[in-house]
């Protein structure tokens, strides 16, 4: 999305610096990574970014870990106090997610529709290459009464579609996207594996937390796909006539993305 610039990619599997412009005609914001490594370790997920242009080392794998039933955002006291629609933006989001990344994808008729219902339009290739940069892919936007949302899906072998869009200062709550997870791994007979959130300080300042659930077949053995929930806080440093959607916050944009098997190769 941004000034309008970002991925989290290669479109949704990395972290960009800066987040992606809204019109055609924008500039890519700074590659962190032409791939994600997502890697089983004892019942843990580590995203691994192949980083350039990041202005911190990778963090150290003894991080915090938490329980894949609760992703959270960045620490609410970075944050302007949550107002209620906050809470309903979150839920919708999520239903977005659930509705096009989750039981559409990869299905393109599917999916198709699931865009149609929600009056979705193309994006230009210049405007999708502003989030998959060299990553072959389509994008979608689409409005509601909330927010605007930009859809991705880059090609294989890296096969993953997101949802993104800025917010004030993120959701008070990642619960819609746990339960919307939750009822997607259950339609598939697939079981949640646990999450390590991985944080990363992108050259501009901006700070991105990452948090992989593996989705595991039956029986838990074997990781068949991945779910991630990601942020990134611009710390005040969007330009507000640029990001309206960022008044009176710090400018975080949220994205939720579902990565098939072949990614995490």
């Amino acid at each position: 999305m941004p000034q309008r610039r970002q991925r989290a990619g290669s479109g949704d599997r990395n972290a960009s610096a800066e987040p992606g412009r809204r019109h055609a005609g924008g500039r890519g914001g700074t590659h962190v990574g032409p791939a994600a490594m997502i890697a089983r370790n004892a019942g843990w997920v580590l995203i691994g970014l192949a980083c350039f242009g990041c202005s911190a080392k990778p963090p150290a794998t003894t991080a915090a870990v938490m329980p894949a039933a609760a992703p959270a955002v960045e620490s609410p006291s970075t944050f302007a106090p949550a107002a209620p629609q906050d809470v309903a933006a979150a839920a919708e989001m999520a239903g977005l997610y659930r509705d096009i990344c989750l039981t559409a994808f990869p299905d393109l008729a599917a999916m198709t529709r699931a865009l149609n219902a929600h009056a979705a339009t193309p994006l230009t290739a210049k405007e999708v290459a502003a989030y998959l940069h060299a990553d072959p892919g389509q994008g979608w936007q689409l409005h509601s009464d909330i927010a605007r949302y930009v859809v991705t899906v880059e090609a294989p072998p890296f096969h993953t579609c997101g949802v993104r869009r800025m917010t004030r200062s993120g959701f008070p709550t990642a619960k819609p996207y746990v339960a919307a997870l939750r009822a997607f791994a259950a339609t598939r007979s697939l079981a949640l594996g646990a999450t390590l959130p991985l944080p990363r300080t992108g050259a501009d300042g901006s700070n991105t937390l990452i948090y992989g659930t593996p989705l595991l077949a039956p029986g838990g053995q074997g990781q068949s796909e991945t779910s991630m929930y990601i942020t990134t806080n611009y710390h005040g440093r969007l330009n507000p006539k640029v990001w309206p959607e960022t008044v009176g916050g710090v400018g975080v944009e949220v994205r939720m993305a579902h990565t098939l098997a072949g990614a995490a190769r």
